[in-house]
């Protein structure tokens, strides 16, 4: 399945650390390591991934975003009144990754990570069909929050949503 996938969706094989045929499943295949030189970290922040992305300048704790006429509460995505206050009046970036996209997030910037919080959830599709007729998916599904503590930007809120075949969230550490 993996070969006709890279050739349907053309996916670039000379970013990755193995062959094709290397690959001993799908979701190895999905969680795929890249080689160092395919991405260029530079810079004090980074998009964390690849994907399609929706940048919101400034949230407040009771609305956050619209999709299609209904509205994401703060409080609902992360439940947390104590974080829907720390984070109110911030910005947020979403990136919804797509069934080509290298399927890892990177922090977005140097820092220190809080211990995860894992929300459980359901793990609906998120692409764009369903999320026009179910945008509530965002605050449902399986999720995971890290408070990213960075030496020039203070305190960021970094959330990772689960997905359909794409449910496990699995964080590492490294230093540069």
């Amino acid at each position: 399945k993996v070969e006709p996938f890279i050739k349907s969706y053309q996916v670039n094989i000379q970013e990755f650390e193995k062959t094709p045929e290397q690959y001993k499943s799908f979701d190895d295949f999905f969680t795929r390591k890249l080689i160092p030189t395919s991405r260029a970290c530079e810079g004090d922040l980074i998009i964390p991934a690849d994907g399609r992305y929706q940048i919101l300048e400034s949230i407040d704790k009771d609305l956050i975003f619209d999709i299609k006429g209904s509205f994401m509460n703060l409080k609902k995505l992360t439940k947390s009144n104590k974080l829907a206050d720390r984070y109110a009046g911030g910005s947020l970036v979403i990136a919804r990754l797509a069934p080509p996209d290298y399927h890892r997030f990177h922090f977005p910037c140097t820092g220190t990570a809080s211990t995860p919080k894992r929300l459980r959830g359901p793990l609906f599709s998120v692409n764009p069909r369903a999320l026009k007729t179910r945008p509530r998916i965002l605050v449902k599904n399986k999720r995971m929050l890290s408070e990213i503590d960075s030496p020039i930007y203070g305190k960021i809120l970094f959330i990772e949503v689960g997905a359909t075949c794409v449910g496990t969230i699995h964080q590492t550490f490294y230093d540069r």
